[in-house]
């Protein structure tokens, strides 16, 4: 199974945005877990029971989406040009890969939030 982020306009019920956030695995490895851990309501529930958040709540998973980015910087060191190793032995797991899912998530928030709409991760 694949998770993706989707932006829907209200008005007329129209996805205007899909990016995928990845498989099974990654989101509950790369996303679930850390947010899980750390307290993220609405990151926390994406693995389990996917994710709709319009309005106010567009700018609580913007803020939960600052904070799992920071939890990573502090989990990963740099070893070379454009590369990362985990310092926790829990997440085997390289940062580069997860850096485009985080543009997209914070993309599908600006174009959620500039068109009244919803975005939703299933």
């Amino acid at each position: 199974m694949a998770f993706h982020i989707y932006v829907e306009r209200k008005r007329d019920s129209a996805y205007i945005y899909d990016r995928p956030l990845g498989t099974d695995g990654t989101v509950y490895d790369r996303w679930h877990a850390p947010a899980h851990r750390l307290g993220l309501r609405l990151l926390s529930e994406v693995y389990d029971n996917g994710l709709n958040v319009e309005g106010a709540e567009l700018d609580e998973l913007s803020d939960e989406l600052n904070a799992l980015e920071t939890f990573w910087d502090k989990k990963f060191i740099r070893v070379g040009p454009i590369s990362y190793r985990t310092v926790d032995i829990d997440m085997v797991w390289l940062k580069e890969e997860s850096d485009p899912r985080i543009g997209y998530l914070r993309e599908a928030i600006r174009i959620a939030q500039e068109c009244d709409g919803s975005l939703r991760i299933f």
